[in-house]
């Protein structure tokens, strides 16, 4: 069984008061890594045993699995827009150009091809059309 404990009870009250005038009852509140979990996991994974990493703009939650239970849920105060942002600033891009570099070129684990696969990073105040640019080996980006 899974207990979420809120940061404000106000906010729970609130969510639920604007449901209820949609003429609709809420059940339950759940930790969004756990309902992740329960839409994208086989039952065979949840018994098995895994950890679910749900990675969002601002925050990355984790739920844990083993024999069929959700055994441990956390969230920590990072996510995708950190990584964005730090990319941005590590390259000296903007955030339009990172967020591109993160989905096109982005990965957690390094390859040997990383260092012999080139990108264009467009630079702050440079066309981002034109070819300029520094090109710099993926493992800048993958580091």
């Amino acid at each position: 069984e899974l207990h979420l404990v809120s940061a404000s009870a106000s906010v729970t009250r609130n969510l639920s008061r604007c449901i209820g005038r949609c003429h609709l009852n809420v059940e339950e509140f759940v930790l969004a890594s756990h309902a992740s979990a329960l839409s994208c996991l086989e039952k065979d994974e949840r018994e098995l045993g895994v950890t679910l990493v749900d990675m969002g703009a601002g925050t990355t939650g984790f739920s844990i699995f083993t024999g069929g239970r959700n055994v441990f849920a956390d969230v920590i105060p990072a996510g995708g827009m950190h990584v964005t942002n730090d990319i941005a600033k590590g390259l000296s891009t903007t955030l339009a150009q990172a967020e591109r570099l993160k989905t096109l070129h982005g990965s957690c684990i390094s390859t040997n091809l990383d260092e012999q696969v080139m990108i264009n990073v467009p630079q702050l105040g440079e066309d981002a059309d034109g070819d300029e640019g520094n090109v710099l080996p993926r493992s800048m980006l993958v580091g």
